[in-house]
């Protein structure tokens, strides 16, 4: 307890929330910046500049945590709400509540310009392309597909919808957008993101359902306003813009 509660005065004084304006726990919100287990590579510094731009828009300050320390110093009531980059299991579900993910980060459905998929209910006897290391494979796996090919690389992955070998490929939509943009011109997003991985607020279960509540309207606010798609494009994160032709 005392090393979460060190950790955590640390990362005030470094985060500049200990000022008198902000100095209280109710505007305090915890967050691993590495986003564990995700693993977003640079695109996780930008994200955490996002949060922090987010989190400020909406009168809060988010605190850097261990990511070991984060659901503790929630539970030590360090901090009144944390943002989480996992999928919470039901066991969870059960001591927590959450929000809806504010940044979606779950695989896309990526085809070629001139390809009508665009669902799960399209890749009747259709050939799948996935990550070899992901969860993607079980989004279709009870799909009717015609077959699923595992590959190790995003590039490869997309060089074979590319050529014709696959119809269809499963990629995060950042690094779809990122090599979309940059490589293959030829294809296109599809989809939204399949699942509901990507970045959530929780909190204690029942005790802070105001601080919830609140944070959903305020999001909704900036939504509408156009100042959310703004933050995106400050910190290159366009990419989780949901390209307007795909189906929600």
């Amino acid at each position: 307890m005392r090393l979460v509660a060190l950790f955590f005065v640390l990362s005030c004084c470094f985060s500049g929330c200990l000022s008198s304006k902000s100095g209280t726990s109710a505007r305090w919100i915890g967050r691993d910046p590495s986003w564990y287990p995700m693993n977003l590579g640079q695109k996780g510094v930008a994200i955490t500049a996002f949060t922090d731009s987010l989190a400020k828009e909406m009168g809060y300050c988010p605190i850097d945590v261990v990511g070991v320390f984060l659901l503790k110093g929630l539970q030590e009531n360090h901090y009144r709400g944390a943002f989480i980059a996992f999928n919470p299991p039901l066991a969870q579900r059960e001591r927590y509540d959450f929000s809806p993910p504010f940044l979606k980060l779950g695989p896309v459905l990526v085809v070629r310009e001139d390809s009508p998929i665009s669902s799960l209910s399209d890749l009747d006897q259709k050939i799948v392309a996935v990550n070899a290391y992901d969860h993607s494979v079980l989004l279709v796996q009870n799909c009717n597909v015609g077959g699923i090919k595992e590959y190790e690389h995003i590039g490869q992955i997309l060089e074979e919808v590319s050529s014709g070998q696959v119809d269809v490929a499963l990629v995060p939509i950042l690094d779809a957008q990122d090599y979309i943009s940059s490589r293959f011109s030829s294809l296109k997003i599809a989809s939204a993101p399949l699942d509901d991985a990507g970045i959530r607020l929780v909190v204690l279960k029942g005790e802070q359902k105001r601080l919830l509540k609140r944070f959903e309207k305020r999001l909704a606010k900036i939504k509408k306003s156009g100042r959310y798609d703004k933050l995106l494009a400050e910190y290159g994160l366009n990419g989780c813009v949901i390209p307007p032709h795909c189906k929600l």
